[in-house]
C-alpha cells in the first residue's frame, strides 16, 4: 500500500531469427509493459519489408473470415488455447484453407441471393396482378389491343382531377380502382394514336405506371395461383438453403474460429514486432517489468532465444516515466476508481488509495449520517453487485458508503429521518449544529495537513529539497498554516498570546516561501542565487503567497459542509414524514416510500459529489500530481483453440 510496485527498465536484444518465438513468449507472460523505440539513430523502426506484407495479407485474411462467420451466422464464443509463432507458415496454409471453404460458401451464396432475387420479383408480380385483378380480363388480351392505349398504376390523389381536366383534348377513360392515404390506383384508357398525350399527361400528375407481368396468362385469378404456386417452390428452396447453411457451419464453424485465433494471433505478433527497434539483424525490445517478475522475464527470454538473447536492466528512478501498477489488498481496490479518476500516481509518488477510502468513506458516512438510508443504501449495493454490468463495480464502493452511514445515523441517532427512537450516541445534526460545523472544520484541518506531511514525504522520496523546506505544502506551509491558526485562536480569545510570538511565528515561514529560490540555490551551492531580477521574483513571489494564505482560509473552511450537509439531510428526512403525516392511509406510505427512495438517490449523489470535491480539491491539491501512467502489459490475443500444426 502507499507505493506502487517497483519498476526495472529492461532492453532485451534478440536476432532476428528469435524474434517472433521471443514476442510470443513474452505476451504469454505478460508482465511487459513496451516502450517506443527512441530517438537513437542506431536504432530505427522496421518500415515495409517481410513482416509488413505478412501483416496485410492477416488483415485481408481477417476481413475474409468475418464475412464467411457472418454469413454462415457462426458465433464467436471458443475455448481457449496457446499459440506458437510462425507467421511466415501460417500466412499461405491458413489462404488456401479459407479459400477452400470459402469456395463452397460462395457457392451457396450465389445460389441463395439468386433464390431471394427471385422471391422478390415473383412478389412484385404479385402486386402487379392484384392491381390488375378487378378487370377480370386475361392478361394475354391486355398485351393484345392495338386500337386502344391501356395503362395501370398509381398518382397522388390531389392530382386525378388536375389530370382529367389536362385530357380535354383527347377521348380518354381513367378508372380508380383502390383509394390509399395519399395516392390512388387508376386504370387509364386512350386511342392508340393519342398514347403520348396520355403519356405526357401522367408525368406530370407524378403517375407511377404497372408494368404488365411478362410470362403470365389466363386472368389475373389464375396468374395469381401460378405466381402462389412459384413462391412456394422458391420458399422451399430457400428453407434447403438454410439446412445447407447449418450443415456447414456445423461442419466449419470451429475451425474457421481456429483460423480466425490464428490470424489475429499472428497479426498482434507482427504488430508488435513493429514497435521494436531494428539494427541490421539484431531487434531491441524495451520496456518496464515489474521487479518481482524479473526473474521470470529473464528466465523465459534465455530459454526461448536458447541463450542467444542478451538482457539489460535499468533502475527506475523518481523521475522517470515508469508505468504503475498499484497494490492494494482486494477491497482496497474499488476505491483505486477514485483515484484514477483524477490521476494515476507518478512514480515514485504516494499512492493515496487507502487514504482516500477511509476519508471518503468518513465524510460521505457524516453526511449520509441515517441508521435507515445507509441500510437501504448497503442492500442496494448489494444488489448491484450481483447484477453482470459495468455498473456493478460501484457496488463495494456503495455497500461501504452505506455501511458508514448507518453508523454515522448511529451516532447521530438517526432512523429515516427520524430523531427520538434512536439514542443520541454523539450528537443531533438539528440541535447541535455549531457543534457539528466546528467538528467539520477540525477534520477538515486534521485532512488538510495529512496532506501537507504527505507531500513532504513526497518530497523527502524524490529529494526535492526546496519543495520539503521552503513550498507553501512544505515544511514551511506547516508552520505558516499554524501559525495563522495561532493567531486566530488568539484572537477570539482576546489576544492573550505574545504579539512578539505572533510575529515571529508568521514571519519566518513567509520568509522562508517568499525566499523559496534563492535559498535552495544557495544550499546546494548553485549561483546566481536568482535567475531574475529580485524586482520580478518578488512581485511574483508575494502573489504565490498570497494566494497560499487564501488557499488555507479556503480549504479549511470548504469542510464546512461536511456538517451543512448532515443537518440538510436529517431536515430533508423529517420533511418527508411531516409530507406524509399530511396525508393519510395508502398515500402516507406511498408518500414515505417514494419520497425516501428520492432522498436517497439525490442526496447520495450530492454527497458523493462534495465528498469527491473534498478529497479531489482540498486533499490532492497539497501533494499529488496524478501524472502517472497505469502498466500495461502487451498480450497477443488467445482466444480459440488453434490445431493449424496438426494439419501440417
Amino acid at each position: 500500500m502507499f507505493k506502487p510496485v517497483s519498476m526495472r527498465y529492461v532492453n532485451i536484444f534478440v536476432l532476428e531469427e528469435d524474434v517472433e518465438r521471443v514476442t510470443a513468449a513474452l505476451g504469454s507472460l505478460g508482465t511487459l509493459h513496451l516502450s517506443q523505440v527512441g530517438d537513437d539513430e542506431a536504432w530505427t523502426r522496421e518500415q515495409g519489408g517481410r513482416r509488413s506484407e505478412q501483416r496485410s495479407g492477416y488483415e485481408s485474411l481477417e476481413r475474409t473470415l468475418e464475412e464467411l462467420m457472418d454469413a454462415l451466422q457462426i458465433p464467436s464464443v471458443a475455448p481457449q488455447s496457446s499459440y506458437g509463432a510462425e507467421p511466415g507458415r501460417d500466412l499461405q496454409q491458413v489462404r488456401e484453407e479459407i479459400d477452400t471453404i470459402g469456395e463452397g460458401v460462395d457457392d451457396w451464396q450465389e445460389r441463395k441471393s439468386g433464390a431471394e432475387e427471385k422471391m422478390e420479383q415473383l412478389q412484385l408480380l404479385q402486386e402487379e396482378v392484384r392491381a390488375l385483378a378487378p378487370l377480370d380480363v386475361s392478361l394475354e388480351r391486355l398485351r393484345a389491343f392495338e386500337t386502344l392505349h391501356l395503362v395501370v398504376g398509381s398518382l397522388p390523389r390531389e392530382n386525378l382531377e388536375r389530370l382529367q381536366v389536362a385530357l380535354f383534348r383527347i377521348p380518354f377513360v381513367i378508372i380508380p380502382v383502390y383509394e390509399g392515404d395519399d395516392c390512388v390506383l387508376v386504370y387509364a384508357a386512350c386511342a392508340a394514336e393519342d398514347a403520348a398525350i396520355l403519356r405526357r399527361a401522367l408525368e406530370s400528375a407524378f403517375f407511377e405506371p404497372l408494368e404488365l407481368p411478362e410470362g403470365l396468362t389466363g386472368p389475373p385469378s389464375e396468374a395469381l395461383q401460378e405466381l402462389e404456386d412459384q413462391l412456394d417452390q422458391v420458399t422451399e428452396t430457400l428453407r434447403e438453403l438454410e439446412r445447407e447453411r447449418e450443415q456447414m457451419a456445423q461442419d466449419h464453424g470451429d475451425r474457421l474460429r481456429v483460423l480466425r485465433g490464428v490470424v489475429r494471433y499472428n497479426a498482434s505478433l507482427l504488430e508488435t514486432i513493429d514497435q521494436f527497434g531494428q539494427h541490421d539483424e539484431t531487434y531491441l525490445i524495451s520496456g518496464w517489468v515489474p521487479v518481482g517478475e524479473l526473474e521470470a522475464l529473464v528466465e523465459t527470454v534465455d530459454e526461448t532465444a536458447e541463450e542467444k538473447a542478451d538482457v539489460e536492466v535499468l533502475e527506475a528512478g523518481p523521475k522517470d516515466q515508469a508505468p504503475i501498477l498499484l497494490q492494494n489488498p482486494g477491497f482496497l481496490r474499488p476505491f483505486e476508481t477514485i483515484v484514477s479518476v483524477f490521476g494515476f500516481p507518478a512514480y515514485g509518488e504516494i499512492d493515496p488509495t487507502p487514504i482516500v477510502a477511509l476519508t471518503f468513506l468518513l465524510m460521505f458516512g457524516m453526511m449520509f449520517g441515517d441508521v435507515g438510508h445507509g441500510l437501504l443504501l448497503t442492500l442496494f449495493g448489494l444488489w448491484l453487485s450481483r447484477r453482470d454490468t459495468e455498473s456493478a463495480s460501484l457496488a463495494p464502493i456503495l455497500i461501504a458508503a452505506g455501511i458508514s452511514g448507518m453508523l454515522f445515523g448511529a451516532l447521530f441517532g438517526s432512523l429515516f429521518g427520524q430523531e427520538g427512537i434512536l439514542p443520541h450516541l454523539w450528537l443531533s445534526p438539528l440541535e447541535d449544529v455549531m457543534t457539528l460545523l466546528l467538528a467539520s472544520v477540525a477534520g477538515g484541518v486534521i485532512l488538510l495537513n495529512l496532506g501537507f506531511l504527505l507531500h513532504v514525504v513526497s518530497a523527502w522520496r524524490s529529494r526535492d529539497w526546496g519543495s520539503l523546506l521552503f513550498s507553501s505544502n512544505g515544511l514551511a506551509g506547516i508552520g505558516l498554516y499554524w501559525a495563522l491558526a495561532g493567531v486566530a485562536v488568539s484572537i477570539a480569545r482576546g489576544g492573550s498570546r505574545s504579539p512578539f510570538l505572533c510575529v515571529v511565528a508568521l514571519l519566518l515561514p513567509t520568509v522562508a516561501i517568499l525566499l523559496r529560490q534563492p535559498l535552495v540555490r544557495l544550499i546546494v551551492g548553485s549561483r546566481p542565487l536568482l535567475e531574475s531580477s529580485w524586482v520580478r521574483y518578488l512581485v511574483r513571489a508575494f502573489f504565490e503567497l498570497f494566494e497560499s494564505l487564501i488557499g488555507y482560509f479556503t480549504n479549511s473552511i470548504s469542510f464546512v459542509r461536511l456538517g451543512a450537509f448532515a443537518v440538510a439531510h436529517g431536515a430533508l428526512g423529517q420533511v418527508v414524514f411531516i409530507m406524509a403525516d399530511m396525508s393519510g392511509g395508502l398515500g402516507r406510505w406511498l408518500i414515505i416510500i417514494v419520497g425516501t427512495a428520492i432522498l436517497i438517490g439525490f442526496e447520495g449523489m450530492v454527497v458523493g459529489i462534495q465528498a469527491l470535491r473534498l478529497e479531489y480539491y482540498e486533499f490532492f491539491d497539497k501533494f499529488f500530481q496524478g501524472t502517472g501512467r497505469h502498466f500495461e502489459p502487451f498480450q497477443l490475443p488467445q482466444e480459440e483453440d488453434r490445431a493449424i500444426r496438426s494439419s501440417a
